[in-house]
């Protein structure tokens, strides 16, 4: 995925498309993102840096929406 892609923008279409995504790693400095299938099968992976999503993701792992 392209690094300066907007993160929500990019979670919003691929849940809009029946994917789901969840948290599958973080550290102080980024968020890795897995982005599943609707059979629930990791597609991709992103790498979020963005301060206000790794706080926001801290809430749970959850996908957004």
């Amino acid at each position: 995925m392209d690094p300066s892609a907007d993160v929500p923008e990019v979670l919003s279409r691929w849940e809009a498309t029946g994917g789901s995504w969840r948290v599958v790693g973080r550290s102080a400095e980024r968020v890795t993102v897995a982005l599943c299938s609707c059979e629930d099968q990791e597609m991709d992976r992103v790498e979020v840096t963005d301060p206000d999503f790794a706080r926001r993701s801290q809430l749970g792992d959850e996908p957004a929406g």
